[in-house]
């Protein structure tokens, strides 16, 4: 055995005793944003090694001396492109290139000539390898021009994260190989933003700022905690020089959806066919009147005596048709009302805006901006950037989503040893959504999409505004770093973070519900002086126990509203409420005008909730040797909790009341460096300690000491005072959870192009705090407590193999092939819950709180070709396939011992998940940049040009379609919707102006406007019977029948149209209101960069 094998196993061993003597984790904040540059110094001519020669990293006090062999280790390198300068007594000084990124190590060799031999100016530039031979998991390293380079039709990095492969997106953010954003970790300069309250990361940082962008799809090293999925690790830039960047960009106001510019006056279905009082035509051909007509539909409801509404007889078909005008109107932002039959009131409506057409709306913008440099030479510098965003929501309580971003930092090297950073960031978000407002999104559940976030209108057509929260998502976090460089091989980081949550989400200003509008027989509308302007002043709580109340906050009624309601009845009006009766069809239901309930009485939920934590993180990195580099780290965190989110009235409040939970860390991990081998090893030990709560039993109703929570109707949802009892009532501790999670990766350079690596590894994410201990009260008599501070972390193992190789490296025509495979085996998956309606906390097979039971199994293939330079374009393609297939399991029973309430581990499988198909949707993307040659850069005309284009398919989702209930059909994805595809396209031009390089583009989201449809199977905007035209008294069903047949009959695949729109064919077999189902209208955005 050779010396390096030997000693090679004996490090290997060391370190397998170091890891069970000791670990530990939670959520690790100083992680590696720095990397390593590694060589060996010899004579030019006798190749020898030259000890004692000066090799240091121009532009920073980073530097080394080579060893007895001629080696040297610089560690501590922040990424980016530096010159090192070697010199010894007797020999020409020589420069070296040298490209450093994050966690990585970069060789640089030089071989010195002696000082006789003369040599020219050189200049180097440093490159990254075409192929990264020491890395052992799947990566990408994104640069900031790379980032700009792909047109994704938004300028957040998270849309820049998304393009890569084995990275998507969900309804709330980043997804990487079928894990969400919770199991994502982002991390900026070593700092994690991810509060503990309901475990989603900040993501929205400033993109003027970035340096580089590290995506870990695969395994990642043990430094990185409370994460499955992957990393993504921001380095922003820290200037030796000022410097300002920054981007703008505009989009302008108009429709972002299919279908008609003004579906609230043109579309035929949804407007047209209801303004006559004769019968309507036969659009779609079936043999019968699409609409009846006013004066039919007073004769049939007069005969049964059910034309009354709000207790007051509808006389006159003019009365009628103007009554259903009104509750389908159009409001402008200056209160101005427009019916469906191009009219306009006279009056002006005070509660303003409703229903707007796209060019009524905001424009949407953002800009990002970054200036910073050098204050005291290079003792003190600074960094200070903004980010502002408004994107246009329609149908909403909040016209636009709007959020800004503060981020400022600063870095003092008091000596060429030490370095201290102090950093803040805080960000505010302003938008609309049930309950709160997604930081990375415009609204709930809209965060991520195709188009950047904008929003499309919603499945109904005619919306109040007013149905809907006002939310401010306030966040900021506050930290500092401190690095101290013991020896040129050995440094340690220490870090303190400090962070807060807070949510405010309002009622909406209600719309006024009294009797405030009249409409005459001859179909005239007055508006009421009286109509209210602004928030409800105030509020009907239903008692206990009572049913029916009304419990929206209402208007205070006065004498001269009635007075004047009652002038309007003596003339014959019929006088309704300012709230739109939403989309209401007289078909198979007589009741028109009353048919649907009011939608104007302001949503359900509110939401008063914050949170603090504190994170203290402490990080020893040391060479040992030249082939071992070793960090051990230790963390803790502390977070504190309030929550009271619900309605006013106590309906669905879920509370939690204060909490603080306690979590720690500490791991280790070697870094093993061998000509034919590289092995990153370590683990990390990961433990919750769980905040005490509530005794069970203290939560019947029959128990006096429960008082404080059953007699208080608002139960103290908005006054944190009241909750004075929670603290002394909490009784009962879960025990601490320790979890362990082994890691390896090992690399194998085949050739200086070509590796082949493995990783495996444990993966862990904690329980939010709201997955612990929030409560759930469906109302005021029956709560149900389902948090559950006994749970345990989700769990998953994951294998990689990969290979890549490089072909004509040096080359400017040189590209990479890349290529894994992965298994994912996670049998504790996802937190899950049933809320339990109407049964009370306590004993008792009901009580069924947040459980980690879901199993899922994932396996994927991803393959990449990247071309990352050349002289007239670049760009990549990719392809990842994933099998996933879930299993869902559930506790059976739960007992109670000594108030500790005891799990019966019996697992459930759910039968159809069981027998269904494997779901695989496998996705496709391509970025194609093209730009003009750099020696064309004078060139005012031909110079500066730059072509990007980014392409992305994605497979259809599956789903069940067995009209004729056949068991073998059942469960079994036998369909799939149309695929979901999209190709941006950005021209960008860049001027010389002096020093400045100004770039102006136009970029085109979706540039072929192929549609995709929102939601899949009989829910694809198919109306029940009373909304289809009249006669057709056929169900939800047998209209999707009839499309799907209509699909199979065409080869077609569902989800595509039917005819062209308009057309007969299209009328008869698509849904009445079709636009309202598809997504991703061809939006323009224009923009300017700029970096001085």
């Amino acid at each position: 055995m050779s010396p390096e094998r030997y000693r090679f196993g004996k490090c290997v061993v060391a370190l397998a005793v170091l890891l069970l003597l000791g670990a530990g984790a939670a959520d690790v904040l100083a992680q590696t944003t720095t990397g390593k540059v590694t060589g060996r110094v010899t004579d030019a001519k006798t190749k020898e090694a030259l000890p004692g020669a000066s090799v240091s990293v121009t532009g920073t006090k980073l530097g080394a001396v080579t060893d007895a062999r001629g080696e040297y280790v610089i560690l501590g390198v922040p990424p980016g492109s530096y010159t090192l300068k070697v010199t010894i007594v007797g020999y020409s000084a020589q420069e070296v290139p040298a490209q450093v990124s994050v966690d990585r190590t970069t060789t640089a060799n030089a071989s010195m000539a002696v000082e006789a031999i003369q040599m020219g100016a050189v200049e180097v530039v440093g490159q990254r390898p075409l192929v990264e031979t020491e890395v052992s998991f799947t990566q990408q390293i994104m640069s900031r021009e790379m980032v700009k380079a792909i047109p994704t039709g938004s300028a957040r990095i998270q849309h820049a994260v998304m393009s890569q492969v084995g990275v998507d997106r969900d309804g709330w953010g980043v997804t990487i190989r079928g894990n969400n954003d919770k199991d994502v970790a982002f991390v900026q300069d070593g700092m994690r933003f991810a509060q503990r309250f309901d475990g989603r990361p900040f993501s929205s940082y400033p993109t003027s700022s970035v340096q580089e962008i590290q995506v870990l799809t695969g395994g990642f090293a043990p430094e990185y905690g409370q994460a499955r999925a992957g990393v993504v690790n921001i380095v922003s830039k820290e200037p030796a020089a000022w410097l300002v960047s920054g981007e703008a960009r505009y989009i302008t106001a108009g429709n972002k959806w299919y279908g008609e510019e003004n579906p609230y006056s043109d579309n035929y279905w949804t407007v047209k066919r209801w303004l006559s009082v004769d019968p309507a035509g036969d659009a779609n051909q079936d043999g019968r009147a699409d609409f009846e007509g006013w004066k039919a539909w007073l004769a049939r409801t007069s005969a049964a005596k059910q034309n009354v509404y709000l207790g007051q007889t509808v006389t006159t078909a003019e009365q009628a048709r103007a009554i259903w005008l009104y509750q389908h109107r159009r409001v402008k932002e200056d209160g101005t009302v427009l019916l469906g039959d191009g009219t306009t009131l006279s009056q002006k409506d005070p509660q303003g805006r409703m229903n707007i057409i796209g060019e009524e709306g905001d424009y949407g913008y953002s800009y990002d901006a970054t200036v910073g440099g050098p204050l005291i030479r290079d003792r003190v510098g600074a960094t200070y950037s903004l980010r502002r965003e408004r994107t246009p929501i329609y149908n909403a309580a909040q016209p636009s989503f709007l959020q800004t971003v503060h981020q400022g930092k600063l870095m003092f090297t008091p000596t060429t040893s030490t370095k201290l950073t102090l950093m803040g960031l805080r960000a505010l978000s302003d938008g609309t959504g049930f309950g709160r407002t997604a930081e990375n999104g415009s609204t709930i559940g809209n965060a991520n999409g195709v188009a950047g976030g904008v929003a499309d209108p919603p499945s109904t057509t005619w919306r109040t505004k007013m149905s809907t929260n006002t939310s401010r998502l306030d966040q900021w976090q506050v930290g500092a770093a401190w690095r101290h460089v013991l020896n040129p091989k050995t440094f340690y980081e220490a870090s303190f973070t400090r962070q807060r949550f807070q949510i405010k989400a309002r009622f909406a200003p209600t719309m006024d519900h009294r009797q405030v509008v009249a409409v005459y027989p001859d179909g005239k509308i007055e508006l009421s002086p009286e109509l209210a302007n602004g928030t409800p002043v105030s509020r009907i709580v239903r008692e206990r126990g009572s049913q029916g109340a009304n419990q929206s906050p209402v208007y205070l009624d006065t004498d001269a509203r009635k007075a004047w309601a009652a002038a309007a009845k003596a003339k014959g009006a019929v006088v309704i409420g300012n709230d739109p009766n939403g989309w209401v069809y007289p078909e198979t239901n007589p009741d028109l005008l009353t048919g649907v309930g009011d939608l104007g009485q302001g949503s359900r939920n509110q939401d008063s909730s914050h949170s603090n934590q504190s994170d203290f993180s402490l990080a020893l990195t040391t060479q040992l040797r030249r082939n071992h580099q070793v960090k051990l780290g230790i963390t803790m965190q502390r977070t504190d909790m309030f929550q009271a989110s619900g309605t006013i009235f106590g309906h669905e409040m879920m509370t939690v009341g204060n909490r603080t939970q306690w979590s720690g860390s500490f791991y280790a991990q070697d870094k093993m460096e061998y000509r034919n081998l590289i092995v990153n090893a370590g683990a990390r030990l990961e433990w919750d300690r769980p905040d005490k709560h509530y005794n069970f039993h203290a939560w019947l109703p029959s128990d006096p000491n429960a008082a404080w929570f059953w007699q208080n109707p608002v139960r103290g949802g908005y006054a944190p005072e009241l909750y004075t009892y929670d603290q002394s009532a909490k009784t009962v501790r879960p025990p601490m959870k320790w979890y362990f999670a082994p890691r390896l990766g090992m690399s194998y350079p085949i050739t200086e192009t070509t590796k082949l690596y493995f990783n495996y590894g444990y993966f862990y994410r904690a329980p939010s705090m709201r997955e612990m201990y929030e409560l759930y009260v469906s109302d005021l008599t029956k709560p149900t407590y389902n948090g559950n501070p006994y749970t345990s972390a989700l769990r998953t193992i994951q294998y990689e193999m990969g290979y890549e190789q490089g072909f004509f490296a040096g080359k400017p025509h040189a590209f990479k092939l890349s290529g894994n495979v992965y298994f994912k085996d996670s049998n504790r998956d996802a937190f899950t819950l049933w809320y339990g309606f109407g049964q009370v906390v306590g004993p008792g097979p009901y009580w069924q709180p947040y459980q980690s039971h879901l199993m899922r199994d994932i396996r994927g293939v991803e393959v990449t070709v990247q071309k990352t330079r050349g002289r007239y374009w670049s760009g990549y393609a990719g392809y990842d396939f994933n099998l996933q297939r879930p299993d869902n399991v559930a506790w059976q029973t739960l007992s109670f011992d000594k108030n500790e309430p005891t799990f019966n581990k019996v697992w459930t499988a759910n039968q159809a998940q069981k027998q269904a198909e494997t779901e695989a949707r496998p996705i496709l993307r391509a970025n194609l940049t093209v730009y003009s040659p750099a020696e064309w850069s004078k060139d005012h005309v031909k110079g500066g040009w730059e072509l990007d284009l980014y392409y992305y398919r994605k497979r259809g989702q599956g789903f069940n379609y067995n009209p004729a209930n056949d068991p073998l059909l059942r469960g079994k994805l036998n369909k799939r919707w149309i695929a979901e595809r999209y190709a941006n396209l950005r021209i960008t031009k860049e001027f010389r102006v002096q020093k400045a390089r100004p770039q102006f583009y136009l970029e085109v989201n979706n540039l072929f406007d192929w549609p995709y449809p929102s939601r899949t199977g009989n829910v694809f905007g198919f109306p029940s019977g009373m909304n289809y035209p009249l006669g057709a008294v056929q169900t939800t069903t047998q209209l999707y029948d009839a499309y799907m047949a209509e699909i199979d009959r065409q080869g077609k695949t569902p989800g595509e149209y039917i005819g062209e729109p308009g057309s007969a064919e299209f009328n008869k077999f698509m849904p009445i209101y079709w636009w309202t189902n598809y997504q991703n209208k061809r939006r323009f955005y224009f923009g300017v960069r700029f970096d001085l």
